[in-house]
């Protein structure tokens, strides 16, 4: 059982040794009272050093694990293992010694920039009012109540929630804008399918007594069909070239909006143009087989 705090404290103040108390020197970093087994819990790689282990208890070195934006800030191109960090209690400065450095996460919003964070102890730390986190189904939640009832009935138990509850507010924002997102791009998928069939279809028929000739000089279906496809895939891809260069361009703008996703991801413009081309190969090929279906007189009569 992994007993913590929801979320991170208010932002807290910490300092390289020596320089307790000066605030150009000050760490603001948000901090979370955790117990062994968190890290697992919450899929947290530990990157150097350790996490948080049942051997650090209140009566043993008071240490800290740090983020990587943490150390990358405090002891750039260094170890941090073994180095400190000076808090304060409400009554002294304490030495904290980082043991261990974690993977950053994401604390208040996706779209966050890498912050700072510690993770301590809560044997050395105490705070009343914890979360319980459990990996399992909601047979382990009812099997820890239980538990926590044999142990003391009086303990209060103030809400249950899987952790896709607890976060479903803050993503709230997120799963609109992908929605509309989605809206919007389905939209405009559908629009470039009607434009480039109209395209064609047009062309085509300012085509008639040119295709006409071609079929009665001997060109076979399919090379008429590849004519119209070909030219339209033409303008297709010389489009895509443009789009994908200013898409490039427009992503620095999106970057908040993203998450799990690199600005410049191949497999998303490359999925895109992908899906494009294809939309464009299928809206074109029924102008295409209209035009291979053309009756040389007709055509030639054609204005």
């Amino acid at each position: 059982m992994i007993r913590l705090t929801a979320s991170g404290f208010a932002p807290s103040r910490l300092w390289p040794p020596g320089t307790e108390g000066r605030p150009d020197t000050a760490i603001r970093a948000d901090w979370n009272l955790v117990s062994a087994g968190y890290f697992d819990t919450l899929r947290i790689p530990i990157v150097r050093g350790r996490g948080v282990a049942d051997t650090d208890r209140a009566s043993t070195q008071r240490v800290v694990v740090v983020n990587e934006a943490l150390a990358a800030q405090t002891w750039p191109g260094r170890n941090p293992i073994g180095e400190s960090l000076m808090y304060y209690n409400g009554t002294t400065f304490e030495a904290l010694t980082v043991v261990g450095v974690a993977r950053t996460a994401k604390y208040r919003t996706l779209g966050e920039s890498p912050q700072p964070f510690v993770y301590v102890p809560l044997a050395q730390h105490y705070h009343p009012e914890m979360w319980l986190m459990i990996r399992g189904s909601h047979r382990a939640v009812a099997i820890a109540q239980a538990t926590i009832r044999t142990i003391d009935s009086n303990l209060p138990v103030l809400a249950t929630q899987s952790l896709v509850d607890a976060t479903a507010f803050i993503l709230t924002a997120y799963r609109f804008a992908a929605w509309v997102a989605a809206i919007v791009g389905l939209v405009g998928i559908s629009l470039a399918a009607l434009g480039i069939y109209g395209i064609t279809a047009y062309n085509v028929s300012q085509r008639t007594r040119e295709i006409g000739v071609r079929i009665a000089l001997g060109a076979l279906r399919g090379q008429v069909v590849w004519l119209v496809v070909g030219g339209s895939l033409t303008l297709v891809v010389s489009g895509l070239a443009i789009g994908l260069a200013l898409a490039a361009l427009a992503t620095r703008l999106l970057v908040s909006l993203l998450f799990g996703v690199q600005p410049l991801d191949v497999v998303s413009f490359g999925g895109g143009a992908a899906l494009l081309i294809l939309l464009a190969t299928i809206a074109s090929v029924v102008p295409a087989r209209r035009a291979s279906s053309v009756n040389p007189v007709t055509a030639l009569r054609t204005e």
